[in-house]
């Protein structure tokens, strides 16, 4: 019989839960040494990973109470290291070292649901170039994944959320594809994937541990794009949002754009004018423009050049 207290039995493929039953927190890579190289991936339900085939970790330290989920490649039952229980001080590993990565916080991340699902994202030589800053993980016009680009390290883990109706919860549906885009610093869309049309081999949500995707410079950063032929408006995103909701379009002509927002009930809770030139442009709505609004369905309202375009938002606070 297995001991409650520090065997687990784990088996291969699917997800497993185990749980850390000590009182000191101690490095993951020591207390799961023994079946290190049975191990595809561990996560946690806030999003950090340990991925010791790719040498991979944002965990550092199993802390008393969590519980974790692993993916192994055969059945494997595991001790853990009981020395953790002779520790008097806890077992640091510092992030930001050779062993634990340090991943920054960014902000207006997706709300996350516990139900992680990381995908691994490369950049192309000439994207790199481009200062790479922050990547976004997009199922549809859903952005269900953000993080910062970590110039020093040869890929940049990134968590999505799943969703679930039952629960509730908004994200990602398991089997849809994968969107990235990635932006530099000054906010301006520089990478984005698919570059093209989607393949039929296109990496989907859920599909196996976790999923690696190249990501490449995408055409708008030529330095002389086409101007549009007439006023398009593009879907706003995230989409729902729970504090900045961004508007891209595009302008024939110079001229001036209005944009309202309107609640459920028809009343205008939010107008902004202004006038952009002819070209590709992105309104962002957010801060203290939307401190009033509370949870539930809006109407984004957008118009000029005599056309009027309104789409459905969702705010989740």
């Amino acid at each position: 019989l297995l001991d409650p207290l520090t065997e687990y039995s784990v088996t291969a493929g699917p997800w497993n839960w185990i749980s850390y039953p000590f009182n000191q927190p101690q490095p993951i890579t020591e207390s799961l040494a023994s079946i290190a190289d049975q191990i595809v991936i561990v996560y946690t339900d806030d999003g950090r990973l340990w991925i010791p085939p790719l040498n991979i970790n944002t965990i550092g330290n199993q802390s008393p109470g969590e519980g974790f989920m692993i993916i192994t490649n055969e059945d494997v039952t595991f001790t853990y290291n009981q020395d953790v229980l002779l520790q008097k001080d806890a077992v640091r590993e510092e992030p930001g070292g050779d062993v634990v990565w340090d991943i920054p916080a960014v902000e207006n991340p997706p709300e996350p649901t516990g139900l992680p699902y990381a995908v691994m994202v490369q950049v192309t030589d000439e994207l790199r170039e481009l200062e790479p800053a922050v990547v976004e993980l997009f199922d549809g016009e859903l952005m269900v994944g953000k993080g910062i680009w970590l110039e020093d390290k040869p890929v940049t883990p990134v968590t999505a959320w799943e969703g679930s109706e039952e629960h509730n919860l908004v994200g990602f549906t398991v089997g849809n594809c994968i969107d990235v885009r990635i932006w530099n610093a000054t906010g301006n869309l520089i990478g984005e994937f698919p570059s093209g049309t989607r393949q039929a081999d296109h990496p989907t949500f859920g599909e196996g541990a976790y999923t690696e995707i190249t990501v490449d410079v995408i055409q708008a950063v030529d330095p002389e794009p086409l101007l549009p032929t007439e006023f398009t408006v593009g879907n706003a995103y995230p989409n729902p949002f729970n504090s900045t909701v961004t508007v891209p379009f595009g302008l024939p002509e110079q001229g001036e754009v209005t944009v309202r927002l309107f609640n459920i009930l028809g009343q205008l809770k939010y107008e902004s004018s202004r006038s952009f030139n002819a070209g590709y442009h992105r309104i962002a709505i957010g801060g203290e423009q939307t401190t009033e609004l509370v949870s539930g369905m809006y109407f984004l309202q957008i118009s000029a050049h005599s056309s009027i375009i309104v789409q459905k938002i969702v705010l989740l606070e």
